[in-house]
């Protein structure tokens, strides 16, 4: 066996059109292509915990695995993921960030028909129970943080699907029913707040702005629109970065304490974590090894297979374990989208993964195909 697969999703959601995270999601048909990819190919599904059971006891390597995983912890996880894993007598592992996990009782798709959402308490713990799923940690807040003190856009309803996050920022106790309440929130959220560079809240050495250059933003885009950012930018004081220890604790607080609440919930070890958009730098994975992590996801420029050497390195020396991942494109046109097309994108990018040289190739001409019909305006992106 060449290397162990471990695959990224995130939502498995029929209906990507109700959501602005939408691009997120594969539909079900497609997940159970690529179940049956692995299937046919004599894979075994493992949960990560699994996998590095069998790094412990030097069985890792003894047969082809692979590890499906789920960013974000999405409702549909439950109501149409964890079914469909069951046909294929599959397992997965759920990363699920904190501050979206509310309370409430298990929901069915009946309640939920376009099933997004994100996991509640009652939902983790009776997916936990049942084994399917494992649930590993995708930090707390999953925000994104602003970086600079430059002003590169003002909010607008009609800029909600890019800037949706705001509302994470100013209502985060809402964070776990903020996708039932996107319309609200599209028109609540205050017209003309300032947009500063921004980056994934954990590599952010983060940018403070004060309430009043909020007020005078907002009044500045009543009056003048989107003409007002280079007056704005032209502010000298528009607020302050947070301190090199102040970064610090909030990182150790994000890596941590979700740590702590996870393992509470789930009544298990949450020993693997994901940062949240690949976001993390060198001083951030020492907190994480300080927190106790056995391993982490690789962000996509680091992204290279050799998961079976590191595993097989890292129980050796107890060492923290860099994992990557591999993703399955679903960017094909519409006259492109399909069954055959999920099954093939499975085998390709698993075969690119292991260093195939003619899955290299086939993946090249199918982008540079793909792009081309484009071009060509003979298929429109698949953003489900």
């Amino acid at each position: 066996m060449g290397d162990i697969p471990i695959v990224m999703y995130h939502a498995i959601n029929n209906h990507p059109e109700a959501s602005p995270l939408g691009f997120l999601a594969h539909r079900s048909e497609e997940l159970r292509e690529h179940l049956r990819y692995f299937v046919r190919n004599g894979y075994t599904f493992v949960t990560l915990s699994e996998l590095w059971g069998m790094a412990e006891n030097g069985s890792l390597g003894d047969r082809p695995v692979v590890a499906l995983t789920f960013d974000d912890g999405y409702l549909d996880n439950l109501l149409i993921a964890e079914k469909v894993l069951e046909e294929f007598r599959a397992k997965g592992t759920v990363f699920v960030t904190l501050d979206f996990v509310g309370k409430g009782s298990v929901r069915t798709l009946e309640e939920v028909p376009d099933a997004w959402g994100y996991l509640n308490e009652a939902e983790i713990q009776s997916m936990a129970d049942r084994g399917v799923f494992e649930f590993q940690c995708h930090t707390m807040t999953h925000d994104r943080e602003f970086c600079s003190d430059r002003v590169i856009d003002l909010y607008r309803r009609e800029r909600f699907d890019k800037y949706h996050w705001l509302a994470w920022r100013l209502d985060p106790e809402g964070k776990p029913d903020w996708l039932a309440r996107q319309v609200e929130y599209k028109e609540s959220l205050p017209a003309g707040y300032p947009i500063f560079e921004s980056d994934r809240a954990i590599r952010a050495w983060r940018f403070i702005p004060d309430e009043a250059f909020i007020d005078v933003a907002k009044e500045r885009f009543e009056r003048e629109g989107l003409q007002c950012i280079e007056s704005l930018n032209a502010i000298k004081k528009k607020g302050e970065f947070e301190s090199k220890d102040a970064w610090r604790e909030r990182v150790t607080y994000e890596l941590a304490e979700s740590k702590l609440r996870l393992e509470k919930l789930v009544r298990r070890p949450v020993d693997f974590l994901c940062f949240p958009g690949g976001g993390y730098d060198e001083e951030a994975v020492g907190i994480a090894r300080a927190c106790g992590y056995r391993a982490y996801i690789v962000n996509s420029e680091d992204r290279c297979n050799g998961n079976l050497r590191r595993l097989r390195e890292g129980v050796k020396d107890s060492e923290m374990v860099a994992l990557s991942r591999v993703t399955f494109s679903k960017d094909f046109p519409a006259m492109l989208r399909g069954r055959v097309s999920a099954y093939l994108s499975c085998k390709v990018g698993v075969e690119r993964f292991l260093d195939r040289p003619w899955a290299k190739v086939v993946n090249w001409g199918v982008k540079l195909t793909r792009d081309g019909l484009r071009l060509l305006g003979w298929g429109r992106r698949n953003d489900g």
